[in-house]
């Protein structure tokens, strides 16, 4: 059987600019909270990967010239405080959505930590010099972080074969990813099952 193939042609003309929103029109709140989770958590991994890229790209540099060297650490050092921002902001929704989905969680100790990190990252100006100078008093939240994690040393990555890396000497990266996934099927699941 013969069929009569007919070809259209449509052209769009867009006439102004195109708006991309991150905030969904309407969402109700179950739907927003995980969705929130996903955001974050999706984040974090993606950071995780940034900064295990760029660790192994710094180690590997045998660049002659001291600023691609310099460059190459700054990006390494950009990732790993984007991360533990990211892995900040998926903490506070991940409390937020608890209200609605109870199962979703992290361990404690983790929480504790990527939250601690969070707000010594975020606002590093007034805690790094605490905490790479002896005598420099720490406060707020790098008194919080050094009092919960007293071996704790933010802006030190530990580096162990097996390919894990050890964040601040507090969060392993391997840990948090196996978390991160965990915690992906639940809200997937909790998502096909709405």
């Amino acid at each position: 059987m013969a069929t009569d193939a007919r070809t259209i042609r449509a052209t769009v003309k867009l006439v102004g600019p195109i708006t991309r929103s991150t905030l969904p029109d309407g969402a109700d709140p179950n739907s927003e909270a995980l969705n929130d989770v996903l955001h974050w958590l999706w984040a974090t991994r993606t950071q995780i990967r940034r900064l295990t890229k760029g660790v192994r790209t710094e180690l590997m540099c045998d660049a002659p010239l001291e600023l691609h060297r310099r460059r190459t650490f700054s990006r390494t050092s950009l990732d790993e405080h984007l991360l533990l921002v990211s892995a900040g902001q998926l903490e506070k929704v991940i409390q937020a959505a608890q209200q609605h989905f109870p199962m979703i969680m992290l361990p404690a100790v983790l929480q504790v930590s990527l939250r601690h990190l969070r707000n010594v990252y975020e606002h590093w100006e007034q805690h790094r010099d605490a905490f790479r100078l002896p005598g420099v008093p720490k406060n707020r939240s790098g008194k919080a972080f050094a009092t919960e994690f007293p071996s704790g040393e933010p802006w030190a990555i530990e580096i162990y074969p097996g390919r894990d890396l050890l964040v601040a000497k507090v969060v392993s990266l391997r840990s948090l990813v196996r978390e991160l996934r965990r915690l992906e099927r639940i809200v997937l699941d909790l998502e096909a099952n709405r």
